[in-house]
């Protein structure tokens, strides 16, 4: 055989029933000059008294020589503890070198270098084992994961469905009510004495932040001086100047973080800039309201005219009745009050069917006949 060629050693091992195998450790040299490579295929055989166990080798030679495979040592362990020890045969292999007859006398070893620095004649075979630990990380892992995000979807379910099952409370106050109670509160003599100058300053910025935040849309209270500012610029102010919000927010600012203790009647002018803020936007929301609602009106109306006309066609004629023309009244006789005939601006006029006849001095006229109604189907008469 070749140096660094490939056999197999075949070993049957002919035992009682329910012997166990030992075969010799690896790394302790059973081979002599030939290693195993890999893991030896396992076979067993019932011969009926016995059990024949065979286990195949895949043998590389690693020195040169004539001395084979020396005897292999195996031990058998009885159910009942008891070890016993076999050798099987020695195996006569001559292993020849291909390279001793070359003329060259300082050939280099070939080969990996192995962990006690012996260098191998033979490069060492890749041996691939399946190893499942990472697959049985992964799938605990995504397990565990499943498991917390159906538990979360059930917990948010059903909270959900206890706070709808929940009575509601009453309606939040709107804004503008709530911030004047607020500040209210804050004119109550002995206020500012009872609460301090930072707790008095720091309720009256935020009543009024909150209140901006609530009308306008926004997270005031979250926000710095210098972002609500910012955010003012372009929302109806009611002629609030940047400067004024600006003085109002500084001197609430001081007290809080740079620790000033103005007197009451300063802390209560703080109090009233506040106040007419509140009221000037306020206002101005006031007239937005009322713009956006009528401007929501009229477009309502608008849509239904357009809706009506799409579902009713063409508008009819108005059928209600027009005012007919003026009659000139029957001329009355002379001495009753009537225009003489021929005077300035007179115009005789045809006399009238229903105009009553004479009536002598005296007595009393007859009232004059009603014109009978016309009926609903006529023509009107414009």
């Amino acid at each position: 055989m070749p140096l660094g060629g490939r056999a197999t050693y075949t070993l049957t091992i002919r035992h009682p029933r329910g012997d166990r195998v030992q075969l010799p450790a690896r790394g302790s040299d059973p081979f002599g000059p030939f290693e195993a490579v890999g893991t030896p295929a396992q076979g067993e055989r019932d011969e009926g008294l016995v059990v024949a166990s065979t286990y195949a080798f895949n043998v590389v030679a690693l020195e040169p020589g004539s001395g084979g495979i020396p005897p292999l040592a195996v031990s058998l362990v009885s159910p009942d503890g008891k070890a016993y020890e076999l050798a099987a045969p020695a195996v006569a292999v001559e292993v020849t070198d291909p390279t001793a007859n070359e003329p060259l006398a300082d050939l280099k070893m070939k080969g990996a270098k192995g962990a006690d620095g012996r260098t191998d004649r033979v490069r060492p075979y890749v041996v691939y084992v399946r190893d499942w630990t990472l697959a049985w990380i992964l799938g605990i892992a995504g397990g565990v994961l499943l498991v917390a995000g159906i538990t979360a979807l059930v917990t948010r379910a059903v909270l959900r469905r206890r706070r709808a099952a929940l009575p509601s409370g009453p309606p939040p106050v709107p804004p503008y009510p709530a911030v004047r109670e607020r500040l209210a509160l804050l004119r109550v003599p002995g206020t500012y004495t009872r609460m301090g100058a930072k707790p008095f300053h720091v309720e009256v910025a935020d009543a009024v932040k909150e209140y901006l935040g609530r009308r306008h849309d926004i997270d005031a209270l979250e926000m710095t001086s210098e972002e609500l500012l910012d955010a003012l610029e372009k929302r109806p102010a009611g002629g609030l100047g940047r400067v004024e919000m600006e003085l109002f927010l500084g001197s609430c600012d001081i007290v809080k973080f740079a620790r000033g203790e103005p007197t009451e009647p300063e802390a209560l002018d703080v109090l009233g800039t506040g106040e007419r803020i509140v009221e000037q936007v306020e206002r101005a929301m006031v007239e937005v309201d009322m713009r956006r609602a009528a401007a929501e009106a009229a477009r309502a109306a608008a849509q239904a005219a357009a809706a009506q006309a799409t579902q009713g066609g063409p508008a009819e004629p108005s059928r209600e009745l027009q005012p007919a023309a003026a009659v000139p009244s029957q001329p009355r006789p002379e001495g009753r009050g009537a225009v003489a005939e021929g005077g300035p601006g007179f115009v005789p006029a045809a006399p009238s069917p229903y105009a009553p006849p004479d009536v002598p001095p005296g007595e009393p006229a007859a009232a004059p006949p009603v014109a009978p109604p016309a009926p609903s189907n006529a023509p009107l008469v414009p």
